[in-house]
């Protein structure tokens, strides 16, 4: 949804709205006082919203109550697996950062890394965020989480930051291809009826081909840059 306060501090008027109606005391106390204005909804504010709007349009059609249902049970069949897999990709990701493990990769990174002439290092820095990607998905988290460490070896060794964030990027873009951690990806071919091991041979030969232009153009630019 759109923050629309964020966009222009004078678009109140959503939240002025949604003020004025939670103010009222018997629609307020049903739909409950912490609900965020228009342009702020997320997961459970628009999940809400399709079911009511699945409901208006069966009314619509003047449909009586079980074949709405049976309509929505219909519609949401093909969405149970994608959901499944959703949470079993979340799960992996929880148990990788509650376990430590993308700590210790991390750790592990930075002290290989650190050590490396400047072409090695960028090059490597590209395959370390391979399964950095792997085991945290969320671009703006992997950066907060690795940017920091990153940059600063990159000092160390004379290559400049731009680079670090171009092998980020690439890395980040190449695993997210093929990761199975990747709710949207995962989620895309649940939908499609695509078999995951079909997916890898299928994009197997696209991943070898960008990994040889990354690693060329990482390398030039370290050497020319």
């Amino acid at each position: 949804m759109i923050p629309w306060e964020s966009i222009n501090a004078n678009l109140t008027l959503f939240s002025s709205l949604n003020k004025a109606i939670l103010g009222i005391p018997v629609i307020g106390k049903i739909i409950g006082s912490d609900l965020p204005p228009l342009g702020e909804w997320y997961f459970t504010e628009i999940t809400i919203l399709f079911m009511a709007m699945s409901v208006v349009i069966g009314y619509t059609y003047k449909m009586d109550e079980n074949t709405i249902v049976r309509h929505f049970v219909a519609g949401a069949k093909d969405m149970i697996q994608v959901a499944l897999i959703v949470a079993v990709a979340r799960g992996i990701q929880v148990i990788m950062n509650d376990g430590n493990i993308t700590a210790t990769i991390l750790h592990l990174g930075e002290q290989y890394l650190s050590q490396l002439p400047p072409v090695l290092f960028s090059i490597l820095t590209y395959i370390f965020y391979i399964p950095m990607t792997f085991l945290i998905y969320s671009t703006s988290g992997l950066a907060s989480a690795t940017m920091g460490v990153m940059s600063s070896m990159a000092e160390f060794v004379h290559v400049p930051k731009d680079i670090i964030i171009t092998a980020f990027q690439a890395g980040s873009g190449t695993m997210n291809l093929v990761s199975p951690t990747s709710a949207i990806m995962l989620g895309v071919l649940g939908i499609a009826h695509i078999d995951y091991a079909v997916w890898l041979k299928f994009t197997a030969k696209l991943l070898v081909s960008m990994f040889i232009v990354v690693v060329a153009v990482l390398s030039l630019a370290t050497l020319f840059v």
